[in-house]
Formats: C-alpha cells, sequence, structure tokens
C-alpha cells in the first residue's frame, strides 16, 4: 500500500527533526542558540551597549530631557536599548506608549501617556514631526527614539543624543559564549574564534540581527559532522583571498583578543 503523502512529509519531518536534536546534544546545547528569546526575558544588551544601559536608570529618575535620541545604523542594538527605556519605565511605575513605526505608518492617535518610545524614528512624515514637536512642548511629556537619521534639528528643549558604537569581534565572541551557555552549552568546547569573528563583523557590517539569521541557520541545517568544525558553511560566499578560522571546536581553548 503506498504512503500517503501527508504522512511521508511528517515522517521525512520527523527524521529530521531527530538529527537536528541529536546534533545539538553532540554540542551539549538544548536548542538552537540563536533563536528568539521568550519576551519575558531581560533584554540582552551586548557588551558594547553596556555604558549606555548603565544610563538609563539615572536620565529616567531625573526626567530633566525633552528627547533621548539613540542613532546607530540597523542592527547596532538601538531596540535592545528601548526595551531597557521600558523595563525601567515599568519598574518605576510610570505610564509610557510604545510604537514601531513600519514604513507608511503613522504616530498613534492621540497620544496618552507622557512618555514615548518611538523604535524607527526616521520614518516620521513632516505633518508627524510637527505634531510630536508641538506634542514635546507640553510640560511632563518625554521621547526615547530611535533612528539611523539626525532628529534633533527640529527637536524641542534639551536633546540628549546617543550615537550607538557597532559590536565589534570582541562583543560578538562574548554574545556567541552567553549564548551557548544559556542553552547549556560549554562555552570553552562551543566557540566563536577571533577570526570568523572578524569576518561575521565584516560581512553583514556589524548587523548582529544578520549575524543571529546565519548562525541560527547554520545551527539548524548544518550535519553533525560539519558543525565539528562549521568552516566551510560560515565561510561560504566569502571574498576571494579570506581564509576560514575554526568556528565550532570540540577541544582546545577559546581566546578573545
Amino acid at each position: 500500500m503506498p504512503t500517503a503523502p501527508g504522512m511521508l512529509g511528517r515522517s521525512r519531518f520527523s527524521r529530521l527533526r531527530q538529527e537536528q536534536l541529536r546534533r545539538w546534544h553532540e554540542l551539549g546545547v538544548r536548542g538552537n542558540p540563536f533563536g528568539s528569546l521568550p519576551e519575558e526575558d531581560e533584554p540582552e544588551v551586548l557588551e558594547h551597549l553596556e555604558p549606555f544601559a548603565a544610563l538609563v536608570a539615572p536620565l529616567a529618575a531625573a526626567a530633566e530631557f525633552s528627547a533621548v535620541v539613540m542613532q546607530a545604523p540597523r542592527g547596532w542594538g538601538k531596540s535592545t536599548l528601548l526595551q531597557v527605556w521600558a523595563r525601567e519605565l515599568r519598574q518605576r511605575g510610570e505610564s509610557f506608549q510604545r510604537h514601531v513605526l513600519r514604513p507608511g505608518d503613522r504616530l498613534p492617535r492621540p497620544l496618552r501617556a507622557p512618555w514615548l518610545l518611538l523604535d524607527e524614528a526616521q520614518r516620521l512624515v513632516p505633518s508627524d514631526r510637527r505634531r510630536l514637536r508641538r506634542w514635546l512642548r507640553q510640560r511632563g511629556h518625554r521621547l526615547v527614539a530611535t533612528t539611523h537619521e539626525e532628529l534633533r534639528p527640529w527637536l524641542p528643549g534639551k536633546v540628549v543624543c546617543w550615537s550607538l558604537p557597532g559590536p565589534g569581534p570582541r562583543e560578538l565572541q562574548r554574545w556567541f559564549a552567553q549564548r551557548v551557555a544559556r542553552f547549556g552549552g560549554d562555552p570553552a568546547r562551543v566557540f566563536l574564534t577571533p577570526a570568523a569573528a572578524c569576518w561575521l563583523v565584516r560581512r553583514w557590517a556589524g548587523n548582529i540581527h544578520e549575524i543571529q539569521n546565519r548562525l541560527y541557520h547554520l545551527f539548524e541545517t548544518a550535519t553533525a559532522e560539519e558543525l565539528m568544525p562549521l568552516d566551510a558553511l560560515l565561510w561560504q560566499g566569502a571574498a576571494a583571498g579570506e581564509q576560514p578560522g575554526c568556528f565550532v571546536s570540540s577541544g582546545g581553548e577559546s581566546t578573545m583578543e
């Protein structure tokens, strides 16, 4: 009797899933370390942003500004810092609205809370910029915004501007180790070498989201043999002359330079 297509698909999926679990078991991790974390987890602040995260609590307490603007290229951690602001305001019992401006989006109407956390503020249309400027001139209203572009010239009052740095190879290595440890793995056994970290930072211009997507895909699809080490897959598509380095190790020591 022929196997139904649906049954065949489920059987193949089951085999792939078992192989996937076996690979992760060999690496000592409970699952893919580079998937999304639960929303209730603490914001995942990379080392290069820790000095800025430390400023959130005193700034929120003093509230001696009309706006805080966090500017950086895409994927450098602006939205993560916005999560830190949300957590701090929540702990302080402050009322706030949080809004992500998608392409074509407008500001929410009305703005009810005294604090507005606005992601992708460079997408504000001119009429919404004027409306936001009027709102900020009202007593007790404050804006915390992320942007890829300069906003300060049209914002009223005292504006605190943070020009955020991008992650370097060292920060990427530490983040990789933290993710592996979070999923039960041994960072001394499964680690990112300096050569691989440098290549990832160069290849995706420090965009941690793109780097995470790449690592997630590798852990999802590579065979056990490819994962130890993972050189060929990590360096796939590298420019001519770039030399691969060990990515995942089953022994030895990791170094962070």
